[in-house]
């Protein structure tokens, strides 16, 4: 293009020094129509203008805007605007039907829709945003199919018509819009297609507003004129509806309207709407126009993100602004996914934290920056002291909800450094875990959130909220929407965890939400079996009327009922058993319901058991039974119960184990008493070799071993591999059990297979008083084990060694002793004539060589 430059040129300095009349305006519009692909230029154009400015104007545009790109608007395929939704679909009342055409909507969601709002446009509007959550490949295409389902041909061609229209128009994304009047100049300014549909929406809802607004005030006088009491009535409501003092409103409709007006804009209009709905409710046609707006608003609201807004809200709410310099001013920093937030975001954001009785209009006082979203907004009717007391008491809800940096007046309320792995999906978790049911509220009132997202274990924010008995947030994820039946990397459900950790009242809600019963954790466990474990029998007859199966097992076989018992729960138990359930069914390691009663000692349940046909003498595949899992852990009752069922108390485990040896073993004493009145066996041996005693003495429970010993059992059975009674006394250091032995002479230099003693054992444990007992009742310290090793070269402390050498030497003394006399009686005996036989020299051997008589 050689030409392009400096005809561009001339046209600029042209429109510079020939420019006409500041007084006119001029609005150019470039099409590009797609059937015939001929360019066509249209200006509106006052009169007195020369046509050869007509001329220049365009060729500066065309050349400006270089090559023409072909933007076709909204296409049949593409994801339909709100906006052109209500408009195009303005004529259908039929809302219903079409909804259900719609891919992606279920019944239920048309009746929820139709149950929470009143109006048809509400409604319709509530159908078009939830069809875009929950199918977001919507396109035109699905609504002219919906609409032809319905048989409603028509509006089907008129959309279809329209979409067509629009696709024959092509708009450059740098060719200007409008050309209009600021401070003496000529401003053009160039939007694309996109930004140029949110300007031209706020341009539209704010005249729109101001229209309505002078009708409203019209509608108010004329009705304050009839009746001047209607402004008292006036003032009370307003004062009711945004929680101010009693007072603060004069009885002037003008006061009211100037005190008002930073509570309401044309986009947040709630106020009006309510007001007018409040003392006109006779202007249908006004209040007609007001509702309308108000749909628009949401949808725009709705629609349209906070980061297309930040290069608009000085042109659009310029004239709003007022002289702010001593009004505290909030400076807030959010995490980058608040770009994509939908604009009425930041109406909820701000509600959030102001007091509601200071709650404002935001867009009049608002500023959106760039880089990060940072919002300044400027506070009325409220110091700045103020505003940080009350922000600083919600530092947990600010930070969860992506605000990282929060200032007022510079004053720091909250600075984090900015979380560039900050989601709003990680933030509701974490919200729920900290059990901030206001940061859970507010961000589910995003709507942009995947309420079902999964943190690294598979646990949804309904799992969370369950498993903390947060019973308001699990109401608001329900009501939100959240899918009641997801499970986690275990399968858990949240009824599952609810069933485990929370009360009925949340079991209650999620089995109203279609809680699935059915579903088992990847163990095989289901609701069911978690509320019998914790004893929640509201739970467990709530579960059996909804149609949980009461008799499924786990992997490992157990059951709900055999859970009921183990944990004790007699009335779950009751329950199960009058719906029949089997009692005689066994886990896969042959263990029942009523082994788990004696076992954890649950007399009743034993009772209750013992009067089904339940065989108490099932033993399992080691061999073990009900009555000696009550013996092992000293439930006597039970014991009792089960002997006068005539039990054999005598049988024994596959290793040789029985209910007696169990009892020695864990010292319940009153049980071994009961058993020996039953004429069980004490003596008894296990397959290698140990007794009862032994379990008694190893374990250290005298009072067992003396009960034993008294029944006369045999103090120095050894095992298969020597061990006796005392060697395992002395092994524990069971001083009290040992000097129990000695006393029913046990024989305290036995040796097991190693050739190890009591001494030696008791000396290389460092038990310095058993090795002190053991010397005293004579026990031999010169003894040597196999591998040669003594009571002295293994012993474990410097006390015992000094002990032992100790008594070797006077041992050692005594046995010169003894030798010096027998040599002295020899001498004298051959003196005397008579002289010895070699029998008498053994003899006489025999006696210097044994040992020390015991006590």
């Amino acid at each position: 293009m050689p030409v392009a430059l400096p005809l561009s040129l001339f046209a600029f300095l042209l429109t510079l020094f020939f420019a006409p009349t500041l007084s006119n305006f001029y609005q150019v519009d470039l099409q590009y129509r797609a059937t015939s692909g001929v360019t066509d230029l249209q200006s509106v154009l006052s009169s007195s203008f020369n046509f050869i400015y007509y001329l220049i104007v365009c060729l500066y545009i065309l050349l400006l805007s270089g090559d023409i790109e072909r933007n076709p608007g909204p296409m049949i395929d593409a994801r339909p605007e709100i906006s052109l939704l209500i408009k195009w679909l303005e004529p259908l009342v039929d809302w219903k039907p079409f909804g259900l055409c719609l891919v992606g909507m279920t019944e239920h969601e048309i009746l929820k829709i139709e149950q929470e709002h009143v109006k048809i446009e509400d409604r319709k509007l509530a159908l078009y945003l939830k069809w875009f959550s929950v199918n977001p490949m919507a396109t035109w295409r699905d609504v002219i199919y919906a609409l032809t389902g319905m048989n409603q041909n028509k509006l089907a061609q008129d959309i279809k018509n329209n979409l067509e229209s629009d696709a024959a128009s092509i708009k450059s994304s740098s060719l200007p819009s409008t050309l209009t009047k600021s401070d003496g100049d000529i401003e053009i300014i160039f939007f694309p297609k996109e930004d140029q549909t949110v300007q031209d929406t706020l341009d539209e809802l704010q005249v729109n507003f101001s229209h309505i607004m002078r009708e409203v005030k019209s509608a108010f006088r004329t009705k304050v004129n009839k009746n001047l009491q209607i402004c008292i009535e006036m003032s009370n409501w307003i004062e009711s509806y945004l929680h101010w003092e009693h007072g603060t409103l004069d009885s002037d409709l003008d006061h009211i309207f100037k005190k008002i007006y930073h509570n309401y804009d044309f986009i947040d209009c709630c106020l009006v709407v309510a007001m007018c709905n409040e003392f006109i409710s006779d202007e249908k046609d006004l209040l007609d126009k007001l509702n309308t707006h108000s749909l628009k608003a949401n949808a725009f609201c709705s629609s349209v993100p906070i980061i297309e807004l930040k290069q608009k809200l000085r042109k659009v709410y310029g004239p709003y602004r007022r002289c702010l310099e001593n009004m505290p001013l909030i400076c807030i920093e959010l995490q980058n996914p608040w770009n994509d937030v939908k604009i009425n975001g930041l109406y909820i954001l701000v509600k959030r934290l102001l007091p509601k009785e200071h709650r404002q209009s935001i867009m009049k006082y608002i500023t959106i920056e760039e880089g990060s979203v940072v919002i300044k907004l400027d506070i009325l009717n409220l110091s700045a002291d103020s505003l940080i007391e009350y922000t600083e008491g919600k530092l947990q809800f600010m930070y969860l909800i992506g605000i990282f940096s929060l200032c007022i007046n510079d004053y720091p309320v909250l600075q984090k450094n900015e979380n560039m792995n900050f989601t709003f999906e990680l933030a509701l978790l974490e919200a729920v875990t900290a059990g901030n049911n206001e940061a859970v509220e507010f961000l589910l009132q995003l709507k942009i959130i995947n309420i079902d997202h999964t943190n690294k274990e598979g646990q949804t924010a309904l799992m969370l909220a369950c498993e903390r008995r947060h019973e308001n947030i699990v109401h608001s994820l329900l009501s939100a929407g959240a899918n009641v039946n997801i499970q986690d990397n275990k399968g858990w459900t949240a009824l599952i965890v609810s069933s485990q950790y929370s009360g009925t009242s949340i079991i209650h809600v999620l089995l109203e939400a279609d809680a699935n019963v059915h579903l088992r954790t990847s163990g095989g466990s289901n609701s069911l079996m978690y509320a019998s474990c914790n004893g929640n029998y509201e739970a467990v007859e709530l579960l059996i009327s909804k149609g949980a199966d009461y008799e499924c097992q786990r992997k490992d076989g157990m059951n709900a009922f055999m859970l009921a018992c183990k944990k004790g729960h007699i009335n779950i138990v009751e329950l199960l058993l009058k719906n029949r359930v089997d009692p005689n069914v066994q886990r896969k390691d042959s263990w029942n319901a009523f082994m788990l009663a004696c076992e954890n000692g649950h007399t009743q349940i034993v009772e209750v058991l013992l009067k089904e046909p339940v065989d108490p003498n099932v033993q399992r595949k080691s061999g073990g039974n009900a009555f000696m899992l009550a013996c092992q852990n000293g439930h006597t009752q039970i014991v009792e119960l089960l002997l006068k069922e005539k039990i054999d108390p005598n049988v024994q485990k596959n290793n040789g184990w029985n209910a007696f040896m169990l009892a020695c073993h864990n010292g319940h004493t009153q049980i071994v008493q009961l058993l020996l009145k039953e004429q069980v066996d004490p003596n008894v041996q296990m397959k290698d070799g140990a007794t009862a005693l032994m379990l008694a003495c190893q374990n250290g429970h005298a009072q067992i071993v003396e009960l034993l010993l008294k029944e006369n059992v045999e103090p120095n059975v050894q095992r298969d591999d020597g061990v006796n009674a005392i060697m395992l006394a002395c092994k524990m250091g069971h001083t009290q059990v040992v000097e129990l032995l000695l006393k029913e002479q046990v024989n305290p230099d036995a040796q097991n297979r190693c050739g190890t003693t009591a001494l030696m054992i008791a000396s290389k444990n460092g038990y310095y008083e058993v090795v002190k007992l053991l010397l005293e009742w004579k026990a031999d310290p010169n003894i040597k084990s196999l591998d040669g090793k003594t009571a002295l070269s293994v012993a474990k402390t410097n006390k015992i060694s000094v002990l032992i050498d100790a008594y070797l030497k006077e041992f050692n003394q005594k046995l010169q002793l003894q030798g010096d006399a027998a040599s002295a009686m020899s001498e004298e005996t051959m003196t005397s004539g008579y002289y010895t036989t070699e029998s008498d020299i053994s003899v006489t051997s025999a006696l210097t060589a044994k040992k020390p008589e015991r006590k």
